[in-house]
């Protein structure tokens, strides 16, 4: 028995007047009225317990203080029942224990049911496992209690949860998107602290490649990972189920908000923006590293890896960011072409924009190296298509020096950019040029000579740039004789099948 609970410096509860009573009733033969009248009193004293006015507040201490009147209460009905007179029913006894827990939990989900406070619902969670904790030392039923627990758990997730969407939208919509401003090293020690794959730049103040929406992002996950964990500090609920739980809950953040909400700022024609959404999208590919060593360190039940599918999303939405890049780009050079209708024109207002695009894009290299690969690659393509496309029909010969100066500050703007990709995207066009302007058309005709030095040239391409050239005026030969030079050209290619 227990008797340190009931007979101690704080309290002290005495049965023996229970216990004379009792032996009164028994001597004169009417135990069981005593009986029956105990019991009674208990029930109406249960009731009245059960059904006082509970004030429920912020501090919940009035909940607390009445739940401590409930467990006093059924502790005195545990001794007697276990009293050396055994008079109490043990069916009795469970009844109003019944009664109670669903007195409890009515009481919280009726007061608690419009609640937004994370705090209350831990509060509570605290409270009640108290309650549990105690009655099962005294093999009291505590099952629909522990049920219960799992409603706040849910309804305290809800209000977790639906913090974080709101500091989310709240933080990217907040976010000016620019590069985030890294001052000094003490400012990038702490920031390393927390994004570990973030590399120390050369020299301070410094721009990161990441805007403060991220940083804040991730504070905000760790934060929400941390306060779920919270909730389960005692170890009374150990399950897989609660680590799998957690781990939906921030892959739906990546996925399902993060993500999309970057993505709608794709939208926009601001080529800024747009770019450094992109480099938001590869810092998070990172953190999602991070977030899962996190997850990791807290898991109840340990594995050797989680891995989060927001991680390929951020890859994929990367991509299409890339390309909507690319396309405005792309856009640009076109706009350009149909604007002037020939080369030189503008070629220098493009290489102009090109190189505002490095400075205005704070980009890694690699992701600006795709991005002049495609537009240089996509002007590539322009002219050749103006070469050998069927529009315009003809080609005249001031066009292709106009179009070798152009070609040739074109290669000048790609040596500084100092990319080995780059180098070949405009040699097939460097090739016709060659071929055309030294007018040595059997240097063509010998294999030896053609791999060497035309070996990017189709001969679709060189008849179809001939067949533009042979009934135009050549700057210094005859025509006549120019344009049997390239009709006896385009039939030996047919005639050798090049």
């Amino acid at each position: 028995m227990k008797d340190n609970l009931l007979d101690n410096s704080q309290v002290c509860v005495s049965f023996q007047p229970v216990y004379q009573c009792l032996h009164i009733f028994d001597t004169l033969g009417i135990k069981n009225e005593f009986q029956n009248l105990f019991e009674e009193n208990r029930r109406i004293q249960a009731n009245l317990t059960l059904t006082q006015n509970v004030k429920l507040d912020e501090d919940l201490a009035h909940f607390e203080f009445f739940l401590r009147e409930v467990v006093g209460f059924f502790i005195v009905e545990f001794y007697l029942l276990h009293s050396p007179h055994a008079f109490r029913s043990k069916l009795k006894i469970e009844s109003l224990w019944e009664n109670a827990m669903s007195k409890i939990n009515s009481i919280v989900s009726e007061n608690f049911r419009d609640c937004k406070n994370p705090q209350i619902f831990l509060s509570l969670k605290k409270m009640n496992y108290n309650v549990i904790k105690t009655m099962r030392g005294y093999n009291f039923n505590t099952q629909p209690m522990e049920d219960f627990q799992l409603i706040l758990f849910n309804r305290y997730l809800d209000t977790i949860r639906s913090q974080m969407n709101e500091q989310i939208l709240k933080s990217i919509e907040g976010d000016d998107f620019e590069l985030f401003h890294c001052p000094n090293k003490d400012t990038f020690s702490i920031l390393k602290s927390e994004l570990e794959f973030i590399q120390e730049p050369g020299e301070y103040p410094s721009d990161l490649p990441f805007t403060k929406s991220v940083y804040d992002l991730f504070l905000r996950i760790k934060e929400f990972i941390f306060n779920f964990y919270l909730f389960f500090d005692d170890n009374e609920f150990e399950s897989g189920d609660i680590d799998d739980i957690v781990k939906k809950h921030v892959d739906n953040f990546l996925n399902g908000i993060i993500a999309t909400k970057y993505l709608e700022k794709v939208t926009s024609e601001d080529l800024k923006l747009i770019s450094q959404v992109c480099l938001n999208f590869e810092a998070f590919i990172y953190l999602c590293s991070g977030i899962s060593k996190i997850l990791l360190e807290k898991r109840n039940f340990k594995v050797s890896n989680i891995v989060l599918t927001a991680e390929q999303t951020f890859k994929d939405s990367k991509k299409s960011v890339e390309f909507k890049l690319f396309e405005m780009v792309n856009n640009k050079i076109e706009s350009l072409i149909q604007q002037s209708g020939s080369p030189s024109s503008y070629i220098s207002n493009l290489i102009n924009y090109l190189e505002e695009i490095d400075k205005l894009l704070k980009l890694p290299q690699k992701e600006k190296a795709f991005i002049y690969f495609e537009a240089l690659t996509h002007l590539s393509n322009s002219i050749l298509n103006i070469l050998v496309g069927p529009s315009p029909p003809k080609l005249s010969y001031q066009f292709i020096e106009n179009l070798n100066i152009d070609l040739t500050l074109l290669e000048s703007f790609i040596k500084k950019l100092k990319d080995a990709n780059l180098d070949d995207v405009f040699i097939e066009i460097r090739q016709i040029l060659q071929l055309i302007r030294n007018n040595k058309f059997d240097d063509y005709l010998d294999s030896n000579i053609r791999n060497k030095r035309f070996s990017m040239l189709k001969s679709s391409n060189v008849i179809s740039v001939m067949e533009k050239l042979k009934d135009t005026t050549p700057l210094k030969q005859d025509s006549k004789a120019q344009k049997r030079n390239i009709e006896n050209f385009i039939k030996s290619i047919k005639d050798q099948h090049i």
